[in-house]
């Protein structure tokens, strides 16, 4: 563009008239193939744009579909789950309508979390309101201390019965270490809970539940555990399956709605 000065007589504006006009003239041929680049450029954005959007709405939808298949096969796969019987380890009446069904790893901090969490929301229950249930599943890939540990829970049921067994998985998530196998456990659980250290752990070397913790496990996988802590609450028929560190705000909300 050529800026012109009113000052400039009328020739002299004639003559930069004529210089702007053979200036655009020349720079023409140039300018309309820039414009139509230009213009495709900009066209072609919206459509990416378009298309990213179309893309991120289709992704969404599809996530969204999966994973309310997977909520569904959970749910129905959580209906695989063994009946809650006077032969499992409960905390609350077998009565109780509902049932909290934990499948837990002592050398897993997320189990070690949801552990604490469940013995807080339950004092807000009675026995013959809810009743927690613990079944063994030892994830010995990432633990390889974890099976000799459930064993040791189960030894201490055996000793002392359903009361020490609680006190034990207290006892053994308090002092969780993944690093160290169960011989620290055993002197803990003799020390504390007064049970025999020597019976203790020869129940582990007898491997006398080592049947039990693998059908345990396999019913966790059937019921569609991926990990631990994998949860089943049962109450009123139905079967609801959660996974994880769950909030106690989510498990007290699940028992209230069971209770009304």
């Amino acid at each position: 563009m050529i800026e012109l000065n009113p000052a400039e007589s009328s020739s002299d504006v004639k003559v930069a008239e004529k210089s702007a006009k053979k200036h655009f003239l020349k720079n023409k041929v140039i300018l309309i193939p820039i414009l139509i680049i230009v213009a495709d450029l900009i066209i072609a954005g919206v459509l990416l744009s378009l298309a990213a959007r179309s893309a991120s709405k289709v992704a969404t939808e599809v996530q969204s579909a999966y994973d309310q298949r997977q909520q569904t096969n959970q749910t129905e796969l959580a209906k695989n789950i063994p009946a809650v019987t006077a032969a499992d380890h409960l905390k609350g009446s077998l009565a109780a309508p509902v049932k909290i069904v934990i499948y837990s790893d002592l050398d897993c901090s997320f189990c070690q979390s949801l552990h604490l969490t469940l013995n807080e929301v339950v004092k807000n229950y009675t026995g013959d309101q809810v009743a927690l249930v613990f079944r063994n599943f030892p994830l010995t890939n990432l633990h390889p201390y974890a099976n000799a540990k459930a064993a040791l829970a189960e030894c201490a049921a055996d000793l002392g019965g359903n009361e020490k067994f609680w006190k034990f998985l207290d006892l053994a998530f308090q002092n969780q270490n993944p690093q160290t196998d169960e011989t620290a456990l055993a002197t803990l659980a003799s020390t504390t809970l007064g049970l025999n250290k020597s019976k203790l752990t020869q129940c582990v070397k007898d491997q006398k539940f080592d049947q039990k913790i693998s059908a345990e496990s396999f019913n966790a996988i059937e019921s569609g555990a991926e990990g631990t802590p994998f949860v089943v609450t049962i109450a009123n028929n139905s079967y609801t399956p959660m996974s994880g560190d769950i909030p106690a705000e989510t498990i007290k909300g699940l028992i209230d709605g069971a209770l009304k």
